[in-house]
């Protein structure tokens, strides 16, 4: 599909990133790989040009000097899923694992499986509000003490970041995929019975539904957080690199209060990137809640 950017954006507008959906086409398909494979060309192209990233900074230097050397470094540190403010993060999906009581083989796993893999995940949030949200500088940059980062998903370098990059969908309520997992583990049982009888000295398991599930769902969020606009960067756990991804930045944003140590270090990131600095200034004299953005490097 090729839009110039007015039909893009219309098409953004019409067809707003539905994983349920995607998810139903998936079950429903017998070439799993071709539809995950189509779905995720869909999302691309609610990949916006530019996102966005507030960070924090404190009184604990040690950990701002981690974050301003992530940046120098042009990467973006993902952080374990599980320690996102919200409770929910990655689990707006789950199964009902007395269900899966009926198949022996998890009677002694108390009908569980697979939770350390559909339930946790290193991951990065950005957004696609801009540089001048208040609530995002308030809530994500210690009361406007941090600063903010673009980055151009369209940036060849960024390659790695962008193919992680998916839109995040948001709902009222969470989803029941008990009826999926049981489906599943009736499928996967029967496959590894029919080997044991034909002799196989290694069982496979080819399908991957899980691992497809597992990378939609993720990107489901209660609608309360729909103001963030958010764009998630996820990977599993053992992926090559973690914690860090390479990221490669457009534009640096300073917090109006951000302290001018921190300010410093800043501009000497913005003139080593070769990239511009602003500063984030209130103007007495402006009919709206908007800061102005000075460049100072």
């Amino acid at each position: 599909m090729n839009f110039n950017q007015s039909e893009l954006e219309e098409y953004r507008l019409s067809n707003p990133m539905d994983y349920i959906k995607a998810v139903k086409l998936l079950i429903a398909s017998t070439n799993k790989n071709e539809v995950f494979q189509t779905i995720y060309k869909i999302t691309r192209l609610h990949i916006p040009d530019k996102l966005y990233k507030y960070y924090s900074l404190n009184d604990d230097e040690d950990l701002n000097d981690m974050k301003l050397t992530t940046l120098s470094d042009e990467k973006i540190f993902l952080a374990n899923s599980q320690d996102f403010n919200d409770p929910f993060d990655n689990k707006a999906f789950y199964y009902r694992n007395e269900e899966l009581l009926q198949f022996e083989e998890l009677r002694a796993f108390e009908g569980r499986i697979f939770d350390e893999v559909m339930f946790s995940s290193r991951a990065t949030s950005l957004t696609n509000v801009g540089f001048n949200s208040m609530p995002m500088w308030a809530h994500y940059s210690n009361n406007h003490q941090g600063f903010c980062v673009s980055y151009s998903m369209r940036e060849l370098r960024n390659t790695e970041l962008s193919a992680c990059t998916f839109p995040i969908q948001y709902l009222d309520k969470r989803i029941d995929i008990t009826h999926i997992m049981v489906s599943f583990i009736d499928q996967a049982l029967k496959k590894k019975h029919k080997q044991i009888r034909e002799g196989k000295k290694e069982i496979v398991i080819d399908d991957l539904i899980m691992v497809y599930l597992t990378a939609f769902l993720q990107n489901i969020k209660e609608s309360a957080w729909q103001y963030e606009q958010e764009f998630r960067c996820a990977a599993g756990n053992t992926s090559i690199g973690l914690p860090f991804i390479k990221a490669v930045p457009l534009e640096i944003y300073a917090g109006e209060k951000c302290a001018p140590l921190h300010i410093e270090r800043l501009c000497n990131i913005a003139f080593q990137l070769n990239i511009p600095l602003y500063k984030m200034e209130f103007t007495e004299v402006n009919s709206y809640f908007r800061m102005a953005p000075v460049r100072i490097c």
